[in-house]
Parts: structure tokens; sequence; C-alpha cells
């Protein structure tokens, strides 16, 4: 009971960490428009999804192990 407690904590501070990532890109976005600064979004935003989607897979495997 208490590992699930602490696994929807975890949970909740990675949903509020992912909501001020994104807010913050979308903030730099629209406060200078331009085509260097769409460009710039774009490769921010892949290079967080590449190292969430990292940290997702190692967790799973880490899940798994144990």
């Amino acid at each position: 009971m208490m590992q699930n407690g602490k696994s929807s904590e975890a949970k909740g501070r990675l949903y509020a960490f992912l909501l001020f990532v994104f807010s913050l890109i979308f903030f730099l976005y629209f406060s200078s428009p331009g085509k260097l600064s769409g460009d710039v979004l774009i490769s921010v935003t892949r290079s967080i999804l590449i190292g969430f989607n990292s940290l997702t897979i190692l967790l799973f495997v880490l899940k798994l192990s144990i």
C-alpha cells in the first residue's frame, strides 16, 4: 500500500515537471516568433522527448528486473 502512495506521488511530480517544461517551451516560442525560434523549438522538444522516452524505458527495464 505504501509503495502505491510513493508511486502516485512520483507520478504527480513528473506531470508537474512536464507541464512546467512544455509551458516554458511555448512561452519561449511565442515571446520571440521567427523562423529560428521555430527550429529551436523543434530541436528542444525532440531532445526532451528522446530523454523522456529513454528514462521511461530505463525505469521499465529496472522494474522488470526487480
